[in-house]
């Protein structure tokens, strides 16, 4: 945590788990540690929306769609569904979502889906493209960009 703040002199938010207020499955309510004021050029979210559970990931979606400026670029990545497929887990939510043997809910995403989820909860001022294969990230992932 706090990488980009302290290796990289950027700055940083990152949404943490609350643990002692946990659903009844065990996944934690999180906390939205610091309020965005700014508005950036470019913005990076690797594999973190997939470790948000469903209601504070569209609230953390809104918070990058709200600090990208106009033609502002967001990178997102995030947990393969075909790795959520297949990892050990205390339980499962649904067929791409569980809470894995360390207690830490994961939902997994193709880029088609990601992309999709993205644009249904940012609207039509934003537009969703590939991740080029220059970037050589891992996982799954797309370019998000502030049209409007």
């Amino acid at each position: 945590l706090n990488y980009a703040k302290n290796i990289l002199d950027a700055e940083t938010f990152e949404p943490f788990p609350k643990l002692d207020k946990a659903d009844e499955i065990g996944v934690p309510d999180y906390i939205l540690k610091d309020e965005i004021k700014k508005q950036y050029d470019f913005i990076t979210s690797f594999s973190v929306l997939n470790t948000i559970p469903p209601k504070e990931r569209a609230e953390a979606v809104m918070k990058i769609g709200d600090s990208l400026k106009i033609n502002g670029t967001a990178l997102i990545t995030a947990r393969p569904l075909s790795s959520v497929k297949t990892a050990k887990s205390s339980a499962n939510i649904s067929s791409s979502e569980l809470i894995n043997t360390s207690g830490m809910y994961q939902k997994g995403y193709s880029p088609k889906e990601l992309g999709q989820y993205l644009i249904q909860i940012l609207g039509n001022n934003f537009e969703v493209s590939s991740i080029p294969s220059k970037y050589g990230l891992s996982g799954e992932g797309v370019l998000l960009r502030r049209i409007k």
